[in-house]
């Protein structure tokens, strides 16, 4: 019974921060890092981004990473530009 207390007030802390955009603003921040994401997450943050600015960060992960002459990177950032600066 009290298993059961402790894990629902624990999903619906969770769900809540879902809710808040704690994991997306979590996910766009750790783009600062020093690795380079792959392309299939980078194209999820793609999905997920309702802003220029978080477009913006994408591009300057890229950027940072070199990570240009790689084609699912490079289709990456033609989405992007298309999508904001020439579309």
């Amino acid at each position: 019974m009290i298993n059961n207390f402790i894990k629902s007030f624990f999903d619906g802390y969770k769900e809540a921060r879902i809710k808040n955009g704690y994991y997306k603003d979590r996910d766009f921040s750790e783009l600062e890092g020093p690795y380079l994401f792959s392309s299939e997450h980078l194209n999820n943050l793609y999905n997920q981004a309702d802003c220029e600015e978080e477009y913006e960060s994408i591009l300057d992960h890229l950027y940072r990473h070199d990570a240009i002459d790689v084609e699912s990177y490079s289709l990456l950032e033609k989405k992007i530009i298309d999508k904001y600066w020439e579309g």
